[in-house]
């Protein structure tokens, strides 16, 4: 009806419909946010597909629903099959496209000062965060994170991270990546410092509804051009395991291990399929909560070198999971690790070159330290 009218609505998702039930089979519905609609004298297909492309997004039905959908609406405009199908190629490319751009949008809002988050740039710092976070916390919390020994949870030759319980009750973690010296900041003058990669990367995540530790801050400590020290702040989830450790003591049968496998891989298969790569995707960096009903949630950390592609390569896909192969080997048979790699190949063209795979996977595990998971490639 909407389209029969000429009404090019233009921000047509399923927040401006409102449903009033009537108690037949079909509810009335009503049209809100009408600032953007326009009524023409003809709709040209572009606009029609561009509105069901909106719509299609913000619903989240099945595809097998939205394919009736589409069905339905062009019995109503009297479509043949053939006009249904070259409609919903237009609808799912333009889909695709509206997509990408709502999450390069969304991506950027943690540089802005808007209603979630706000940003405050100094000579000598620059700090981002959440609004309901506060500026105020952050810096309480850099200053634990350097005096309070005690709080160390991780300590490395780059990094130190610390946990915190704040006075509202949150808990956080506190990641500050040390000075490695003045050759090193010069070396990285042009590059972002990895507190704040950590941080774009966190919010690139969650935009894309992947699991991650809810980034809180991030603030940066300069002097003149060259950052000196740089601190990423986040949600701390005590209850996570690490995956190793998740595989070792929570998964106590093998039920419990195939619906674990089953569920890890689908994860890693939907983490590659939104097209991100995680350049040290190890046991370490991945982790686990249950609900004790044999769910799980994973949530990915340690997040500098994550990055946002086009495709992934070949190598790409191959390198990740020989990071994940490699660390988990002493825990998880050849026979389950096959298995892993078959679910998440399972419906895709990677099915097919799993040979491929499997030779490119044991080529890059053999060159992986190793020997801290207690098992050698070579």
């Amino acid at each position: 009806m909407l389209h029969e009218n000429r009404v090019f609505f233009r921000d047509l998702h399923a927040g401006n419909i409102l449903v009033k039930p009537t108690g037949s089979s079909s509810p009335d519905l009503y049209f809100i946010d009408l600032h953007r609609a326009l009524v023409l004298p003809w709709l040209l297909t572009w606009m029609k597909v561009k509105d069901l492309a909106q719509l299609c997004n913000s619903l989240t039905a099945s595809k097998t629903d939205k394919i009736r959908f589409l069905k339905e609406y062009c019995k109503e405009e009297r479509l043949v099959n053939n006009s249904f199908r070259i409609l919903q190629e237009k609808i799912y490319s333009k889909s695709l496209k509206l997509e990408l751009r709502r999450i390069k949008s969304r991506s950027k809002r943690c540089f802005k000062n808007s209603s979630v988050f706000e940003k405050q740039i100094t000579r000598t710092e620059a700090y981002y965060g959440r609004k309901d976070f506060g500026r105020q916390k952050a810096d309480s919390l850099v200053l634990k994170s350097i005096e309070d020994s005690n709080s160390t949870i991780k300590r490395s030759s780059k990094s130190v991270i610390t946990a915190h319980k704040t006075e509202d009750g949150s808990l956080v973690c506190v990641k500050r990546y040390k000075f490695r010296g003045t050759a090193y900041s010069l070396k990285n003058l042009f590059r972002k410092s990895r507190a704040m990669k950590s941080w774009i990367a966190a919010n690139g995540l969650i935009v894309r509804g992947v699991n991650t530790p809810l980034p809180q801050a991030m603030v940066e400590k300069k002097r003149g051009l060259l950052c000196i020290e740089s601190y990423y702040i986040s949600q701390w989830l005590p209850e996570a395991a690490e995956l190793n450790d998740c595989i070792k003591n929570m998964l106590k049968s093998p039920q419990e291990k195939e619906i674990f496998i089953r569920a890890f891989a689908r994860v890693i298969r939907q983490f590659h399929l939104k097209k991100i790569f995680h350049a040290d995707l190890k046991s370490n960096n991945i982790l686990v909560t249950a609900d004790g009903n044999n769910r799980w949630s994973f949530y990915f950390v340690d997040l500098d070198r994550v990055s946002f592609n086009k495709e992934l390569t070949f190598y790409q896909r191959a390198n990740n999971l020989a990071q994940i192969n490699a660390s988990i080997s002493k825990l998880m048979t050849v026979k389950d690790r096959l298995k892993f790699f078959r679910l998440y190949a399972e419906g895709t063209y990677l099915f097919c070159e799993r040979k491929k795979y499997y030779e490119k996977i044991l080529e890059i595990s053999r060159t992986k330290i190793t020997e801290p998971y207690g098992i050698s490639f070579s």
